[in-house]
């Protein structure tokens, strides 16, 4: 049975679509059948940052729509990691019921975990990507507008009836370069009121993902901090080890 997470963000322009397509492939590489959902209808970006925009034909709102197979709209990216792409348009017409209906579909059954890259906020394409959602990752950066806009997530997630919702921490500095603003790790859990799964340290490399066809140098304290959460979304017992961070 598949374990489904939505991957959201009270505010954008945090990384939450770079979590998703990172979480994706490390779990993939670990050998586990991923399907990476792209539900921002009008906005998409995941099959870009995958590098896939051009080749994509179909989306899940042509899925729900009948004018295509589940199978035909899918993008295998890689070994083990697929794509369900957004609509290129607003898919308003689209209520939340058959958006969680779609996933209870036969043919979703074989990947180990889905990933819903919802839209930043907290409006009703939040509450649609969240429909079929068992889990949800709040992704956030460490200041006060981020850490306030992850709580109120939180607090739609609650109503939504999704059974547990984690915080990840993402372009985490030690040593800020601008300290008015900031907030250390425990102010940011305290802020946004959720239980952390992990902390992503700064890395500018991993920002040109989308922008350089070539597999990019990301630092390896990323690529660790990343593994780190992925073995935690696989149950495994792994200390989060903040105050090497601080």
């Amino acid at each position: 049975m598949s374990q489904i997470f939505v991957i959201c963000s009270g505010k954008g322009g945090v990384g939450k679509s770079t979590v998703a397509a990172m979480l994706g492939q490390i779990l993939a590489d670990r050998d586990k059948k991923v399907l990476l959902t792209d539900s921002d209808s009008g906005l998409s970006g995941l099959d870009v940052m995958l590098n896939v925009g051009e080749s994509v034909v179909f989306s899940w709102a042509d899925v729900i729509k009948e004018v295509c197979s589940l199978d035909e709209a899918i993008f295998s990216v890689n070994d083990n990691l697929d794509l369900l792409p957004a609509p290129s348009y607003f898919a308003d017409d689209i209520s939340s019921e058959e958006f969680g209906e779609l996933f209870e579909a036969s043919g979703f059954e074989k990947y180990d975990y889905i990933f819903i890259d919802a839209p930043a906020g907290i409006g009703a394409e939040l509450e649609r990507a969240c429909t079929p959602a068992d889990y949800a990752l709040i992704v956030t950066t460490p200041d006060n507008i981020s850490a306030k806009a992850a709580r109120a997530v939180r607090d739609k997630i609650d109503s939504l009836g999704v059974k547990q919702a984690l915080l990840i921490i993402n372009r985490f500095r030690k040593k800020p370069t601008l300290k008015c603003d900031y907030l250390n790790i425990d102010d940011t859990i305290n802020i946004a009121q959720t239980g952390l799964i992990g902390v992503i340290p700064e890395d500018y490399k991993i920002q040109i993902i989308a922008l350089d066809e070539r597999e990019p140098k990301v630092d390896k304290r990323t690529i660790s901090a990343f593994e780190r959460i992925a073995g935690r979304v696989l149950g495994e017992n792994i200390p989060l080890g903040v105050k090497k961070l601080k």
